[in-house]
């Protein structure tokens, strides 16, 4: 199974930093996010996902494919992940979050009410969803019911993200 992450040299730094792999003795052997490992990637190019994604050609057995938010608008993310669980359902999608959550309240609730993905603000929260498995819940990003006047200023927002 693969990991594949489409994100900036910075947070592939902080990834790297924050999930050190261990040896026997204790020492830093590598990281579970390194690109010197057999099975992960590491995109710069935002505009590759399609390829990489490809049925025929693109990469197969993704376990784990993480995502820098700020890359992609919000219907472009959720597309992907429409996308991503029609050809590839086996796997699990991250978004790494690097904007404030109040800029985008609809797409973070989509996101968990339809079950297209999971959100990780900081390298603890990414932490917690790795070491459960992919069980974890994510409510605390659903909205509250709202009135459909402020349902549609949401929506509004999110597609001119």
């Amino acid at each position: 199974m693969k990991i594949v992450m489409f994100c900036d040299k910075y947070l592939y730094r902080k990834l790297n930093m924050a999930f050190p792999k261990y040896s026997e003795n204790d020492a830093v052997i590598g990281s579970l996010f390194s690109e010197d490992e057999f099975d992960n990637f590491h995109v710069l190019d935002k505009d590759f996902i399609n390829l990489a994604l490809n049925p025929v050609d693109g990469i197969k057995d993704i376990y784990l494919l993480l995502i820098q938010k700020s890359w992609y608008s919000d219907p472009t993310c959720i597309n992907i992940c429409k996308y991503v669980k029609l050809l590839h359902p086996e796997t699990n999608i991250v978004f790494f979050m690097n904007e404030p959550y109040a800029s985008h309240l609809y797409f973070c609730d989509r996101i968990v009410k339809e079950q297209l993905g999971f959100l990780a603000y900081d390298t603890d929260e990414l932490k917690t969803i790795l070491m459960n498995g992919f069980n974890v819940s994510q409510d605390d990003y659903t909205l509250p019911k709202l009135s459909q006047s402020k349902i549609k200023k949401l929506e509004k927002q999110y597609m001119n993200s």
